[in-house]
């Protein structure tokens, strides 16, 4: 049966929802659009690769299972 709940670690796709790159940290949500999480720039991705974060930016994103991303690789 599927399930509509993220399995944690699995590498998903998306997009970036909402960036707040002062405060160091934004949101992506799933392809589907049925989920969005947080992730902290210096964490998730390198400050390098924030730099080339946009809203709407195709991203792949794992999961913790809190929730939060903890890895978030710009496509």
């Amino acid at each position: 049966m599927p399930s509509d709940r993220l399995v944690a670690n699995e590498l998903q796709q998306g997009t970036v929802a909402r960036l707040n790159p002062g405060a160091g940290f934004g949101y992506v949500r799933d392809a589907e659009g049925r989920h969005s999480y947080i992730f902290v720039i210096g964490r998730a991705l390198k400050h390098s690769q924030a730099r080339t974060l946009t809203v709407g930016k195709a991203v792949r994103f794992r999961v913790s299972g809190q929730g939060r991303v903890d890895e978030l690789v710009v496509a």
